[in-house]
C-alpha cells in the first residue's frame, strides 16, 4: 500500500502530461541546439568569405560632381524674428 494510494490525484494523468512535457522540453532543446549549430556554421563561413576586389578603369570617371551651397537670406529672417522695436 503506497502513500498516495487513496489520494485524489490521478497518477495516470500525471504520467501522461509529464511525458508530454518531457517531449516538448526535448523538442525545444533540440531546435535550440540546431539553431545554435547553424549560427556557429554561418559565423565560421562568414570569417572565411572575402569580397572580390573591384577593378578600376584608368581615365576620367563617368560622374560629374556639383557643389551646391545653400544661401540663407539672413537679413530677411533676422528682420522677421527680431520682434517689435523698442
Amino acid at each position: 500500500m503506497g502513500k498516495y494510494e487513496n489520494s485524489a490525484y490521478n497518477t495516470d494523468l500525471i504520467k501522461v502530461f509529464g511525458g508530454i512535457a518531457m517531449i516538448l522540453i526535448t523538442l525545444a532543446m533540440t531546435i535550440s541546439v540546431m539553431f545554435y549549430l547553424y549560427f556557429l556554421i554561418n559565423l565560421g563561413l562568414i570569417n572565411h568569405y572575402r569580397e572580390p576586389t573591384r577593378v578600376y578603369l584608368k581615365g576620367p570617371t563617368p560622374y560629374q560632381l556639383f557643389l551646391i551651397i545653400p544661401v540663407l537670406n539672413e537679413e530677411r529672417v533676422i528682420g522677421k524674428n527680431r520682434g517689435p522695436a523698442l
